[in-house]
């Protein structure tokens, strides 16, 4: 039909099954964010034409729908500003007319990625008519009642994957990004979490894994942290960036999460190497790799096992105080004040070069890199890091 207009490179999910339906959805809700970008940087995405007010609150909680385009009424010759008012009302009827004909784009997509069978039945919502009266909430509708109901089985399937324990077989981002997809699926059916419960089950997997658990504990020491406020998104945010940060080296998160013992188990069990192939190490998060070549690899995974805490064969009596602090790396032997043996400042070198001047390309500023107390809040919003190397004990 000559009302489809060529889509943004973006492919939805084909619906095959139940199973199916919370992906096929988030995919249309991908390709909202890419059409009609006059509208914004996120297109129709926050006009949500797929959902009612109450499938908004129970699918996206919190979100704040935008008001569609309202077609402009044109100024009558002669008065006050004249010309800029036609200026205003052209651009708001192109505004207009483009939001309609998005819409219209949206619908005649959509058909095109359901079964035969369903675009028959969706045009038989209206014999006399046809699709002239389709909406895209109609067809969500139409979709949601054939496939979006789940068995008790599928249902408590989603839930484990909500409430189990971190997964050591994937990045960290990865392992909250599945917690989200499984809730989504979750809140279509009206049964999903509140940001507030997830976030309740996201902290306690990370509190079971040493790695990650001062990190989340920091999550509740920030400035302005009120416990009732507490959202899953705000935590998924934080604890990903600050693991990013804080484990050496830090592009490798992913690998170090997957080198780690798995708590879950009652005896702690290694898990086995990972597998030695170039991306295995410069995994980010999901979807997004870098290859390396085998001497970048070895080299990678070299360093990473130099700046990996080493134990110490000393008891914790006979360690001597940590001489510096960092708020990055805490108790350790560096930090302001310090000097080398060649007479240079101690500075993090993750975070300053030698002469102590934030790296480039980071977000670090002076007051991180000089911090010298281990009490008190953030310092742009990075906590205080508590941990201590295992040469050396608190002071």
């Amino acid at each position: 039909m000559s009302l489809i207009k060529p889509m943004r490179s973006v492919k939805m999910t084909n619906l095959l099954d139940c199973s199916q339906f919370n992906r096929h959805i988030i995919s249309f809700e991908a390709l909202t964010s890419v059409t009609c970008m006059e509208l914004g940087i996120d297109g129709l995405r926050n006009f949500f034409p797929h959902l009612n007010d109450e499938q908004m609150a129970l699918r996206h909680e919190g979100a704040i729908r935008a008001e569609p385009p309202q077609k402009p009424e044109k100024p009558v010759p002669g008065v006050d500003h004249y010309s800029d008012l036609l200026k205003a009302y052209d651009r708001d009827l192109s505004l207009y007319n483009a939001y309609n004909s998005a819409i219209i784009d949206l619908i005649y997509t959509w058909l095109e990625h359901i079964p035969d069978s369903d675009r028959l039945a969706l045009e038989n919502l209206d014999p006399v008519q046809g699709l002239a009266t389709l909406t895209c909430n109609k067809i969500y509708n139409y979709l949601l009642r054939k496939y979006g109901s789940l068995t008790e089985s599928a249902k408590n399937s989603l839930i484990a994957v909500v409430t189990k324990d971190l997964s050591l077989s994937m990045s960290l981002d990865a392992n909250l990004t599945e917690m989200r997809t499984a809730n989504n699926s979750l809140s279509v059916s009206g049964i999903g979490f509140t940001e507030f419960q997830m976030f309740g089950f996201a902290y306690d997997k990370l509190r079971k894994n040493p790695r990650t658990a001062d990190i989340a504990e920091d999550f509740k020491k920030r400035d302005g942290y009120v416990p009732s406020q507490a959202t899953f998104t705000d935590f998924f945010t934080f604890v990903v960036n600050q693991y990013d940060v804080r484990s050496p080296p830090p592009s490798t998160a992913a690998y170090a999460f997957n080198t780690d013992s798995d708590f879950s188990l009652t005896t702690p069990v290694k898990k086995s190497e990972p597998d030695p192939e170039p991306l295995a190490a410069a995994i980010i998060s999901p979807g997004k790799t870098i290859t390396l070549t085998e001497d970048e690899y070895k080299s990678l995974v070299s360093q990473a096992a130099l700046a990996s805490p080493k134990k110490s064969g000393k008891n914790t009596a006979d360690l001597r105080p940590a001489p510096g602090y960092c708020i990055l790396c805490g108790f350790c032997g560096h930090g302001p004040g310090l000097t080398g043996k060649d007479g240079k400042p101690m500075f993090c070198h993750k975070m300053a070069d030698k002469d102590g001047n934030p790296l480039p390309n980071t977000t670090y500023v002076k007051d991180q890199i000089f911090c010298k107390k281990s009490e008190g809040g953030p310092i742009k919003n990075m906590p205080r890091s508590q941990r201590v190397d295992p040469r050396f004990k608190k002071p």
